[in-house]
């Protein structure tokens, strides 16, 4: 299955010989105007050929694509599909073709002449279009409609009335009227180029580059009218360009019949995968009722165990807590640990010893075994732990931390204290203490082998049945996967945003001159879907080169946008980047960033804790993330010996400063 790189390749592949294919286009059709010039004026300057049946063939022809094509703009318009101004290119279409279809039936005179030029200076209004806001196109369906009526009218009424129809024709010579009329109506029609081709620059519709060539070609040819005469070669140049232009608005048609039978056929292989995912509803409910047992499983055994349990990451940070670690060390609650190393919980020097023991379990594998250790909260008493640490392991078997037990065995030892004078109280506290090491040898075997190896299983399992159905999933298999997939997935994403946190300062580059400029470029390619999906608009003044390791800074633009994004509430994204140079308490040059949205913002009590590690102000469920983001932002900006913060309000959005060097 073709992932979104090779699909914009492939979409890059056919916007390149689309490209290739218009430029052969418009040389043709320039080559035609200048051999039909030079032809008629040394070699056929005589040449007349009025050939009518044949003329009117073309303008029939040319009047019934255009009949066709906005036909079929217009249906595409309630598809929200074609080009980005359907009704507009459909009414040029519809007047067009009405006028040219009538100036076809009528013989050579005044009349003749009339209403082709009166087709011309239409379409080139109606294509003027295009520079109207395109919201107003939700309020104009009925456009091309009144456009017929129109043109209808004003067809008719000049062949039934061509004695009042103004003089086009003198001594075979167009009057000035026929000449400013089609060059008026040309110019129009090259504006209109224009602005599809700004259009096309910003949404890389190539449906927008097709009617752009179709109105160029329909421009050069009413261009070329003022420099021909009725019959002359010139005239059938400028005719063949006309016929070149309808040409490229049936190329329309049939990219838009090769684009609808793709997706009939991908709707037929959607409908097939649906199929088999309906086929295996049941497997993937069992499975994820699998998965939720294993996970009950441990969840009971951290939190109803009575010894402490905890989790460590590579850097000896907490990452997971019970309640009994959370008591023994003087917390409130496991989530107060989240994030704290031995060196912030205990006083004394247990964390120099402890380090050492869990970088030995990391780099052997090997676990240490009923090690006992003295943790003392700072004024508290002492106390003595016996501890069980073994390596904690990824999905993909690599050791990613350390993981155990500690009991409390304070009580123990002060009866062991006092058992050394009484030999028989000895004993039995002997025996009771090779009771509690078989049990955490037990729960340590457990935790190890048993627990982990049955969890990553169905995590894979889940994850292999995730690719293998799609994006086309039923409600209810969709919150399946999520379920099963979400917890099997969390500890992972948390992980690697604690790695992208420790490793701000031991993986940074060297600091360079880098173009900020280029820096939130790469950001929002990064951005890219969660760009379009929310239609943000990202605005930004004329930003420096500071001196900094580009890889950092591009994760600080992205995490800040990303939050902008993710914050907007119910507006559409608006995204403000500037930079203005200034000098610090000590004099010392600086650029001060600011990165503005228009978001929900958040009161001032919370502007500095949003920055700590792991602080989050809503629910997962509400905003998704591991609440490591702005601490990973903060972190490289001190990296840069710079410092950030943020200046908000609820409902009126939030600006965050950051400083930075100069190059």
């Amino acid at each position: 299955m073709s992932g979104p790189r090779s699909g914009s390749v492939d979409t890059e592949s056919q916007t390149a010989e689309l490209v290739g294919t218009l430029w052969v286009i418009l040389i043709a059709s320039l080559a035609v105007h200048m051999l039909s010039l030079f032809a008629a004026r040394w070699w056929f300057a005589d040449l007349r050929w009025a050939q009518t049946p044949f003329h009117s063939t073309i303008e029939m022809a040319g009047a019934i694509v255009a009949m066709g094509v906005a036909w079929m703009l217009l249906s595409l318009e309630r598809l929200r599909a074609g080009t980005s101004y359907n009704t507009w290119i459909a009414s040029a279409l519809v007047g067009m073709g009405v006028l040219d279809a009538l100036h076809g039936m009528v013989e050579q005179g005044q009349t003749f002449v009339w209403l082709h030029s009166l087709a011309t200076l239409t379409g080139g209004v109606l294509f003027a279009m295009v520079w109207l806001p395109r919201d107003w196109q939700q309020h104009a369906r009925s456009w091309p409609w009144i456009v017929l009526a129109i043109s209808l009218t004003l067809g008719l009424g000049s062949i039934f009335l061509d004695e009042r129809v103004p003089a086009m024709t003198e001594s075979g010579l167009f009057t000035p009227l026929a000449l400013q009329m089609n060059i008026v109506g040309g110019a129009l029609m090259f504006s209109a180029t224009a602005r599809m081709v700004l259009t096309y620059r910003s949404t890389g519709n190539s449906d927008d580059l097709l009617f752009c060539l179709h109105c160029g070609l329909f421009g050069a040819a009413a261009i070329m009218f003022q420099q021909s005469k009725l019959w002359d070669l010139p005239w059938w140049g400028w005719h063949f360009l006309r016929l070149m232009a309808y040409g490229v608005a049936l190329w329309f048609v049939v990219k838009t019949d090769a684009r609808t039978a793709k997706a009939l056929r991908r709707r037929a292989a959607d409908q097939a995968r649906v199929q088999a995912i309906k086929e295996n509803a049941d497997q993937l409910e069992q499975a994820n009722a699998k998965l939720r047992r294993e996970q009950h499983l441990i969840n009971s055994l951290v939190n109803t165990i009575p010894d402490a349990v905890f989790f460590k990451d590579r850097q000896g940070r907490i990452i997971r807590a019970n309640e009994s670690m959370a008591k023994d060390a003087g917390f409130n609650c496991a989530e107060e640990l989240i994030g704290k190393t031995d060196r912030e919980i205990w006083s004394g020097d247990l964390y120099a010893k402890t380090a050492v023991d869990e970088q030995r379990i990391m780099e052997t594998g090997q676990a240490m075994v009923n090690k006992e250790e003295t943790p003392i909260r700072e004024g508290g008493e002492p106390r003595w732990v016996l501890v069980t640490k073994m390596p904690l392991y990824d999905e993909e078997g690599q050791i990613m931390g350390v993981f155990g037990v500690a009991r409390d065995i304070t009580e123990i030892k002060l009866q062991e204290f006092e058992r050394e004078r009484q030999a028989q109280a000895l004993a039995k506290a002997k025996e009771a203490l090779e009771r509690s090491n078989t049990d955490l040898q037990q729960f340590a075997y457990v935790a190890s082998h048993d627990l982990q190896e049955p969890l990553r299983a169905v995590a894979g399992h889940c994850q292999l049945l995730e690719i293998a159905l799609g994006d086309n999933a039923s409600d209810r298999v969709k919150t399946f996967l999520h379920h099963a997939v979400d917890g099997a997935k969390r500890m992972q994403e948390l992980i690697n945003n604690l790695l992208d946190y420790s490793r701000v300062e031991s993986r940074g580059r060297e600091m360079v001159a880098t173009d900020i400029n280029d820096v939130v470029n790469d950001a929002m390619k990064n951005l890219a879907v969660a760009i379009d999906e929310h239609d943000a608009v990202i605005e930004r003044g004329d930003l420096p080169v500071v001196n900094g390791d580009r890889d950092q800074l591009v994760q600080l633009f992205q995490n800040l946008i990303g939050n902008a994004i993710k914050f907007c509430g119910e507006e559409t994204p608006e995204i403000q980047i500037d930079a203005v140079r200034e000098k610090d308490d000590r004099e010392t040059d600086r650029w001060l960033f600011s990165v503005s949205d228009n978001g929900i913002g958040l009161e001032r009590e919370y502007q500095d804790r949003i920055f700590v590690i792991f602080q989050r102000l809503h629910a997962r469920t509400q905003y998704p993330g591991t609440g490591l983001g702005l601490a990973i932002a903060k972190r490289i900006v001190e990296r840069h010996r710079g410092r950030i913060w943020v200046d908000s309000q609820p409902g009126a959005g939030s600006t965050f400063y950051f400083t930075l060097p100069p190059a």
